[in-house]
C-alpha cells in the first residue's frame, strides 16, 4: 500500500470518528497534526535511507568498474607477456627442429634394432631402455651446458625422466629382481613403492628448480601412487582402502590450508587445489564402483560428502556444493536402505528435503542458502519419484499409510518452500503434491469402503483445492499457493473429466461436466482477472453442451427411431437449441454470459448441420433441420447486426433446396438431376434479384453464394456426365448465368472474371456435344473450333472488349497449340498450327507482349519436328535449313537488337526467332549421321558459328560483345574436332593436338576479347594451362615411352622459355614443375629401391642440418643485420614480383 493511500484511509477513518461524535474537533485537529508530523519524519527517514542506499550502489558500481578495468589491464599485460620476441621464436623453431630430427633418427635406429630385439636377453632389453634414458640425459646436459638451448635441454630431460618408470615396469615384467618382486608376484606393491620412492625426489627436484607445472603434477601423481601402493601393500579390505584414500585427500586439504601463504612452496601450492579436486573426484568415482559392505560404504560416501563441503569453504569452490548434495543424498540412501531404518525408509527419504531446509537456516552465504533451498525442492521431488516407483510398482499395496505420510511431508515441505522463496516452481509443486496425497488417500479409502468412482473422488479433491486454497484461502502460509492451487484444481478436475471420457463412463461424465459448469460460474463471479472471467464464460456453455451430448451416448440406444433417424448429429442440434433457450434465460439474470452461450449454441447447431452430410437420417428430417437453420441464422443476423452472416443464410438456403432433391425424387433421371443441381444457383440469384430489392444487405452474399454453388454444381454435373453420358443441354444454363452476371457487374475485375468463366463454357459445350453426338472430331480439332468461335466473338467486339478478350484468348490459343503436340500432325493439322501460331504472335506483337512469343514458337517448333519425322532425309535436311534461314530473316526484320532491356523506358524485347534457331541446328545435326561426308557434317557447326558471329553486332554492351566473341571462339572447336576426328593422328602427338588449342584459345581471348580483365584472364590461363599439362603428362605416363618423355620435356622447355621471355609466371612455374616431374619419373626406380628407414635417417639429418644452418647463419650476419640466405631470397622475389 502506497503512502498516499494510507494517508487517505487514515483521514477517512478520522473523519468517521469525528462525524460519529467519538472525538471532537480539537481532538481531530490534534491527532491529524500529530499524524502529519509522524508521517513527515517517516518520509525524511526513508529519503535519507534511499540516499544512503544510492550512495552505496554508486560506490559498488565504481568498485565494479575499477575491478573490471584492473582485470582488463591484467589480461593485456599477460597477453603482452605471452608475445614472443623474434629471438624466442628462432630458438623455439630450432628446438622443435632438433627434437623432430632426433626423434626421426631414433626411429630409424629403432627399426634397425627391432630386427635383433628377439635375440636380446631380458637384462639387455631393460639396459637398452635405461640406456636410452641415459642418452637423453646426456643430450639434455650438452644442450644446456654447451649449446645453450634451454628448451631443447628441458625436452630431453622430460623424456629421460619419463623413461625411469618405464624401466621399473620392464624390471617387474622381466622379473629381474625375482618372481616375488615382479608385476605378477606378491611384492608387486613393494616394487611400486621402490619406483615411486626413486621418482618422487627426482620429479620434485626438477619441479622446484624449473618451476614447471608438468613436473609439479608428476610429483603429485607420484605421491598419490606411493600412497596407493602403501595402502595396497597392507592388503586391507577395499572399503578400508578407500577410507585411507579419503583420509589422504583430507590431508592434502590440510596441507594446502597451512602452506597456502608460504612463498617457498608456491609452485606446488598453486597447483594443489586443482590436483586435490581432480584426485578426489577420481577416487570418488572408483569408490562408488568398488565396495563390499553397504554400511561401511555409506559411511565412506558421507565422509566424502563432508570433504567436498570442506573444499567449498577452504578452496572457495562453491560449485562443489552440488557434489556434496549428490554424495550426501546417495549416502543417506545407502544408510536408509541397508540399516535398521529400512522399514521407515519412505519417511526418511521425504525428510531429507527438510534436512536441507534446516541447513539453509544455519549458513549465511546467500548463494549456498539459495542452493540448499532449491536442493530441498529437487531432493523432495526425487524422493517422491523414488518412493512412488518403489511403493506403487515394486511393493504394491504395502506401507500405504507410510506412503501417505511421506507424500504429506513432501507437500508440507513444498508449501514452506513456496512461502519462503515465492518461486513459481514451488508454488505449483505444493498443490500438485496435495493432489498426490489425495490420490494416496483414495488408495486407502477405496480398499476400506470398496468405493469405485475414482474420477468423481479426484474431481472432489480438485473442488476442495479450489474452494479452500483459492476461494476461501486466508492463512498466511497458504497465501503463496493460492493462484497455483486454482490452476492445479482446474487441471485435476479436467483430467478427471478426460479420464471419464476415455473409460466410456458417459453418465458420470455428464454429471462431471455439469458440475464443472457450476465451478465455471463461480470463477466468472469471483475471479479478479477479467480475461479469466471471459474465458470461463465461454467454457461454461461448451461444458454444458458436451454434458447434453454425452447423455445421448448413455441412453439413445434404447430408442430405435431416435438413434437411426435423429442420430447423434440431430441430438447435438437439439442440445444446441436447448442451450440457446438457456442463454436467453441468462440474458435476463446474467447478461454477461448471454453472448458466449448464444455463440456456442449457434456453433453447436452449425456443427450438427455440417455433420449431417455424413449421416443417413430421414431426408425430410434433414430438410427440416436445414429450414430451422435458415431461421436461426436470420436470428443470428438480427441479434449480432453483422451483415456477413447473410452468407450462412445463403448457404443454408442453397443446401435446403438441394436437400429437396431426394424427397421429390428428382435424382431418378440424370438429365433432370443435372438441371436440378444447376437450378439451385438460379433460385439463389432470383432471391438476390427480387428479395434483394427490399433487403439490400443480403444481395452480395446471395450473389456470390449462388456462383459458388454454380461452380460446385458444374463440377458435379460433369462428373455425373462422365458416368452416365446424358444430354448435356443443361450446361447452357451456366453460359446464360455468366452472361447475366457480366451484364449485372460494374467492377472491371468482376466483369473479367465472369467473362472468362463464361468463355470457358464455350469449349466445354463444344466438347460435350461432340462427345454426346459421337462426332468424329478429336480434342485438338474441338479446341480449334472453340478458338474459331472465340476469335469470331473477338472480331465482333469493340476495342475495349478486345483488350478484355486478349487476356483469355492468348492462353486458350496456347492450350490449343499444346493439344496438337500430342498427335502426329497431317498437312492440314500443320496448317492449323501455323494459323493459330500466327494469330497468337500477332496478338502478342499488337499488345507489346512479344516477350512471351517463345511459347507459341515452341509448340510450333515441336509440331514441325513431328511433321518432319517421316520425311526423307534430303527433304528433312532441306526443310530444317529453310526454317533456320526463315527464323533468322524474320528475327532480323522485326528486331534490330538481339534483346532490349530498358528499365527507364520500360521497353523489353527478345528476339526469340533467333534464340530458338540453335534448337533447329541441333536437330539438323541429329539428322546427319557420322558416316555422311565431312562437308555435310560441317554444315550444322558452321551454321552455329555463323549464327553466333552475326549476333556480335546485335548487342550494345561491351561485356555482351565479349561474351559472344568468346562463344563464337569456343564454337569453332566443334568443326575443328570434327576435322581432327576425321583423320588418324599418330599416338605420340594425338593428345597434344587435342589439348593445345585450348591454350591458343585463352591467348586469343586474352588479347581480343578480355584485354581489360588481365588479372581474371591470367587466372583462367593458369587453370587451363595446368589442366592441359595434367592431361598431357598423364597421357605420357600411361604410354611410358622415351618419345613421350622427350615430347613432354620439349614442351616444358618451350613453356619455361616463353615464361622467361614474356615474363609470365604461370608458364615459367608450370614448365619448371613438369621438367622436374619428368626427371623424377625417369629416376623413379632408384628411389623406389631405398629402405624406408633410410628416409627416416635422411629426414632426421635434414632437420638437424636445417637447425644448424640457421644457427650458423645467425653468427654471420650482413651489414644490414640480415643473413646471407635472407638477402638472396629477398632479391629473387623482388625481381619475380614484376612478372605477370
Amino acid at each position: 500500500m502506497t503512502h498516499k493511500n494510507r494517508i487517505t484511509i487514515f483521514k477517512e477513518e478520522l473523519e468517521q470518528l469525528k462525524n460519529n461524535h467519538y472525538i471532537d474537533q480539537d481532538q481531530y485537529e490534534t491527532i491529524l497534526n500529530a499524524y502529519e508530523q509522524y508521517y513527515t519524519s517517516v518520509l525524511e527517514k526513508e529519503q535519507e535511507e534511499a540516499a544512503h542506499l544510492a550512495e552505496l550502489e554508486q560506490a559498488r558500481k565504481e568498485e565494479a568498474k575499477r575491478r573490471i578495468k584492473e582485470r582488463q589491464e591484467q589480461l593485456r599485460v599477460e597477453k603482452e607477456k605471452k608475445k614472443l620476441t623474434p629471438e624466442q621464436l628462432r630458438e623455439r623453431n630450432i628446438s622443435l627442429s632438433l627434437i623432430a630430427g632426433v626423434v626421426l633418427l631414433l626411429l630409424g635406429g629403432l627399426v634397425l634394432a627391432t630386427s635383433s630385439w628377439d635375440k636380446m636377453n631380458h637384462m639387455m632389453k631393460v639396459f637398452s631402455i635405461g640406456g636410452v634414458s641415459l642418452l637423453f640425459f646426456g643430450i639434455s646436459y650438452i644442450s644446456s651446458q654447451y649449446l645453450k638451448i634451454a628448451k631443447t635441454a628441458f625436452a630431453f630431460l622430460t623424456l629421460a625422466s619419463l623413461l625411469i618408470p618405464v624401466t621399473f615396469v620392464g624390471i617387474g615384467y622381466f622379473q629381474l629382481f625375482g618372481e616375488w618382486l615382479s608385476l605378477f608376484g606378491d611384492g608387486k606393491y613393494v616394487l611400486g613403492i621402490l619406483a615411486t620412492v626413486i621418482c618422487l625426489p627426482l620429479y620434485t627436484s626438477i619441479a622446484y628448480q624449473n618451476k614447471n607445472r608438468l613436473f609439479v603434477w608428476l610429483s603429485f601423481l607420484t605421491l598419490t601412487a606411493f600412497t596407493g601402493f602403501v595402502l595396497a601393500a597392507t592388503y586391507v579390505p577395499i572399503d578400508l582402502f578407500y577410507l585411507g584414500i579419503i583420509i589422504y585427500n583430507g590431508l592434502l586439504l590440510a596441507v594446502y590450508h597451512y602452506l597456502k601463504n608460504v612463498e617457498k612452496y608456491g609452485c606446488f601450492v598453486r597447483e594443489l587445489p586443482l590436483f586435490s579436486q581432480a584426485n578426489l573426484v577420481i577416487s570418488t568415482l572408483f569408490m562408488l564402483v568398488f565396495f563390499q559392505s553397504h554400511l561401511l560404504y555409506s559411511v565412506n560416501v558421507l565422509l566424502t560428502a563432508v570433504i567436498y563441503m570442506a573444499i567449498v569453504f577452504v578452496y572457495k569452490k562453491k560449485e562443489f556444493i552440488y557434489v556434496f548434495t549428490l554424495m550426501f543424498v546417495y549416502g543417506m540412501y545407502q544408510l536408509l536402505e541397508y540399516s535398521v531404518l529400512q522399514p521407515l525408509n519412505y519417511i526418511g527419504f521425504a525428510l531429507i528435503g527438510i534436512v536441507y531446509i534446516l541447513l539453509e537456516e544455519r549458513v549465511s552465504d546467500g548463494l549456498i542458502k539459495k542452493i540448499f533451498t532449491f536442493t530441498s525442492g529437487i531432493v523432495s521431488g526425487l524422493a517422491f519419484l523414488y518412493i512412488s516407483f518403489e511403493g506403487l510398482v515394486l511393493r504394491a499395496d504395502e506401507n500405504s499409510i507410510v506412503l501417505l505420510i511421506a507424500y504429506a511431508i513432501i507437500a508440507v515441505n513444498y508449501i514452506y518452500l513456496a512461502f519462503i522463496t515465492k518461486r513459481n516452481v514451488f508454488q505449483y509443486l505444493a498443490p500438485i503434491f496435495l493432489v498426490v496425497t489425495g490420490y494416496q488417500s483414495w488408495n486407502l479409502l477405496s480398499s476400506l469402503f470398496n468405493f469405485k468412482m475414482f474420477e468423481v473422488y479426484m474431481f472432489a479433491v480438485g473442488v476442495v483445492l479450489f474452494f479452500f486454497l483459492y476461494v476461501k484461502n486466508g492463512n498466511k502460509y497458504l497465501q503463496a499457493i493460492q493462484n497455483s492451487s486454482f490452476y492445479i484444481a482446474i487441471a485435476t478436475m479436467s483430467i478427471s473429466i478426460g479420464s471419464s471420457y476415455v473409460l466410456g463412463r458417459y453418465l458420470e461424465l455428464s454429471f462431471l461436466l455439469l458440475a464443472f459448469g457450476l465451478i465455471l460460474l463461480v470463477i466468472n463471479k469471483v475471479h479478479q482477472n477479467k480475461d479469466y472471467q471471459e474465458l470461463s464464460g465461454w467454457i461454461l456453455p461448451i461444458s454444458w453442451l458436451l454434458a447434453f451430448k454425452f447423455i445421448y451416448d448413455q441412453y439413445a440406444f434404447y430408442d430405435h427411431f431416435y438413434i437411426n433417424e435423429i442420430g447423434m448429429i440431430g441430438h447435438l442440434g437439439i442440445s444446441s437449441l436447448l442451450l440457446l433457450v438457456i442463454s436467453y434465460g441468462f440474458k435476463k439474470y446474467r447478461n454477461g454470459l448471454f453472448p458466449p452461450m448464444f455463440s456456442i449454441a449457434m456453433i453447436g447447431y452449425t456443427i450438427s448441420l455440417l455433420s449431417s452430410f455424413a449421416t443417413d437420417s430421414m431426408a425430410i428430417v434433414k430438410s427440416g433441420f436445414y429450414l430451422i437453420g435458415i431461421l436461426l441464422y436470420i436470428v443470428l443476423v438480427i441479434q449480432t447486426k453483422n451483415k456477413h452472416f447473410w452468407t450462412a443464410v445463403a448457404i443454408t438456403t442453397g443446401v435446403f433446396f438441394l436437400s429437396l432433391i431426394e424427397p421429390l425424387h428428382l435424382y431418378e433421371r440424370y438429365s433432370v438431376f443435372a438441371i436440378a443441381l444447376l437450378t439451385v444457383p438460379v433460385i439463389l440469384l432470383l432471391i438476390y434479384e427480387f428479395v434483394g430489392r427490399k433487403i439490400i444487405a443480403l444481395k452480395a452474399y446471395f450473389f456470390w453464394t449462388a456462383h459458388s454453388f454454380l461452380a460446385i454444381s458444374v463440377v458435379l454435373s460433369l462428373g455425373l456426365y462422365f458416368f452416365s453420358n446424358y444430354n448435356p443441354a443443361a450446361f447452357f444454363i451456366p453460359l446464360f448465368v455468366y452472361a447475366y452476371s457480366v451484364w449485372k457487374q460494374k467492377k472491371e475485375w468482376a466483369i473479367k472474371l465472369f467473362l472468362y468463366v463464361g468463355l470457358t463454357t464455350i469449349p466445354l459445350n463444344v466438347l460435350l456435344n461432340i462427345d454426346f453426338h459421337r462426332l468424329k472430331i478429336d480434342l485438338n480439332h474441338g479446341l480449334a473450333i472453340s478458338v474459331l468461335l472465340i476469335g469470331f466473338l473477338w472480331g465482333l467486339s469493340s476495342l475495349a472488349w478486345r483488350k478484355r478478350f486478349d487476356l483469355y484468348v492468348l492462353p486458350f490459343t496456347i492450350l490449343a497449340l499444346a493439344s496438337f503436340v500430342t498427335q502426329s500432325p497431317s498437312v492440314m493439322d500443320f496448317g492449323v498450327v501455323i494459323s493459330i501460331t500466327a494469330f497468337t504472335v500477332f496478338l502478342l506483337l499488337k499488345r507489346k507482349w512479344d516477350i512471351f512469343s517463345i511459347v507459341p514458337l515452341f509448340f510450333a517448333g515441336v509440331s514441325f519436328y513431328d511433321f518432319t519425322f517421316g520425311l526423307d532425309k534430303p527433304i528433312k535436311i532441306t526443310a530444317f535449313i529453310i526454317v533456320i534461314l526463315l527464323l533468322q530473316l524474320i528475327g532480323k526484320s522485326i528486331y534490330q537488337y538481339l534483346y532490349v532491356n530498358d528499365f527507364q523506358l520500360k521497353k523489353y524485347q527478345i528476339d526469340w526467332f533467333t534464340i530458338i534457331t540453335p534448337v533447329f541446328i541441333f536437330h539438323l545435326n541429329g539428322v546427319i549421321a557420322y558416316s555422311d561426308p565431312l562437308w555435310l557434317k560441317l554444315v550444322p557447326p558452321l551454321l552455329f558459328v555463323i549464327l553466333l558471329f552475326m549476333q556480335i553486332n546485335r548487342v550494345t554492351k561491351t561485356v555482351e560483345k565479349n561474351v559472344l566473341i568468346t562463344a563464337t571462339a569456343l564454337a569453332t572447336l566443334f568443326p575443328y574436332y570434327l576435322i581432327v576426328d576425321h583423320f588418324t593422328l599418330p599416338a605420340i602427338i594425338e593428345m597434344e593436338v587435342r589439348m593445345l588449342p585450348f591454350i591458343a584459345l585463352t591467348i586469343f581471348l586474352s588479347k581480343k576479347a578480355w584485354s581489360h580483365y588481365g588479372n581474371v584472364m591470367r587466372v583462367i590461363q593458369t587453370v587451363v594451362l595446368v589442366l592441359v599439362t595434367v592431361l598431357i603428362v598423364g597421357d605420357a605416363i600411361d604410354s611410358n615411352t622415351i618419345y613421350d618423355a622427350i615430347t613432354v620435356g620439349g614442351l616444358a622447355l618451350i613453356s619455361i622459355i616463353a615464361g622467361m621471355h614474356y615474363r609470365i609466371k604461370s608458364y615459367f612455374i608450370v614448365g619448371i614443375a613438369v621438367l622436374l616431374l619428368n626427371v623424377f619419373l625417369q629416376t623413379k626406380p632408384f628411389w623406389g629401391n631405398l629402405p624406408w628407414w633410410m628416409y627416416l635417417i635422411f629426414g632426421g639429418a635434414t632437420l638437424i642440418g636445417f637447425a644448424s644452418f640457421y644457427e650458423w647463419q645467425k653468427q654471420r650476419p650482413t651489414k644490414e643485420g640480415k643473413t646471407l640466405f635472407q638477402e638472396k631470397k629477398e632479391k629473387f622475389f623482388k625481381s619475380f614480383k614484376d612478372w605477370k
